[in-house]
């Protein structure tokens, strides 16, 4: 989809279950370089700060944008071009909301998504675990949330929920 407006070497990146890294997700005609750290990153400044980030390089510019399905942070889709302009920027935005939500669609329905996320073994409470949660992080125009589960890959017994109704957030 990106190769239209002249893109090249996309990445898909997905938080890991450590919330230390964005991870590649490998698939054809994307581009794997390895994970990389959130903290202090490029690709973690867009994902922490949920916005575009454009960084001039040798062969072009390289655009991180969030991929955002509603208010949940699913992870990053990078990508270059030979210049951007405001219509690449809105174009982009619309492709990273789709990418978003075949993301979080199609993540019921294979373990790739939780096996590239996943940095090392986890136990199968865990597992079952991580399955009932809400999405680690939501934003909205009134609103933000955040979550953190540790330890990320047994169970401690902690957990969490919440929910948006009108103007009311619920946390429990």
């Amino acid at each position: 989809m990106v190769e239209r407006l002249g893109g090249r070497r996309p990445r898909v990146l997905l938080q890991d279950y450590g919330q230390l890294l964005l991870v590649p997700l490998p698939g054809e005609g994307l581009t794997d370089s390895g994970p990389q750290v959130i903290d202090g990153s490029d690709a973690g400044r867009c994902f922490l700060d949920a916005r575009l980030v454009e960084l001039a390089e040798a062969d072009g510019v390289r655009v991180h944008l969030p991929l955002l399905d509603g208010g949940d942070q699913v992870g990053v889709l990078s990508v270059t071009l030979d210049s951007v302009d405001d219509d690449d920027r809105r174009l982009l935005r619309r492709i990273s909301g789709l990418v978003a939500d075949l993301l979080v669609t199609k993540h019921g329905y294979s373990d790739l998504f939780f096996g590239v996320r996943r940095g090392e073994a986890m136990s199968v409470a865990a597992e079952i675990q991580w399955s009932l949660l809400p999405p680690l992080a939501m934003m909205m125009p009134a609103v933000a949330v955040a979550g953190i589960l540790e330890p990320a890959y047994d169970v401690a017994a902690d957990s969490f929920d919440y929910d948006l109704n009108d103007d009311i957030l619920h946390v429990r």
